[in-house]
């Protein structure tokens, strides 16, 4: 593509090649079709841990939302939360994880929109 304007070029398309003029590389554009407002702020601590962690999570937008617990074989472990979730509202989960044993387990969270997995360590 020549360094020149054309009207028929997508944002991207220039973006790319304002670029190549440049000599330079990009990171491949945000997908357009991600709705970026429900977005999820998602971590757990303590991890490692001894057993008990938290989860905390909120969300961009009212959505259903599933929050579960899943071992390294994709074994489900438990649910800790499924139901509507509220715009902005930030939920804390306990999780008691004292029965398993040591390893890396994985929390998986889903909404409407998108799936976020996280993994944890229980170390004793």
């Amino acid at each position: 593509m020549a360094c020149d304007d054309n009207d028929e070029n997508t944002e991207n398309d220039i973006i790319n090649e304002y670029c190549d003029c440049l000599g330079t590389a990009i990171v491949p554009p945000i997908n357009p079709l991600l709705n970026l407002n429900s977005l999820l702020a998602f971590y757990s601590y303590p991890s490692p841990t001894k057993g008990p962690s938290k989860v905390v999570f909120t969300t961009g937008v009212t959505t259903h939302t599933l929050l579960e617990v899943f071992d390294l074989n994709g074994r489900n472990l438990g649910t800790l939360f499924n139901q509507e979730a509220q715009e902005g509202e930030e939920y804390s989960i306990d999780f008691n994880g004292n029965d398993l044993p040591n390893g890396v387990y994985i929390y998986r969270m889903t909404t409407n929109d998108e799936t976020v997995i996280e993994k944890f360590m229980i170390a004793r």
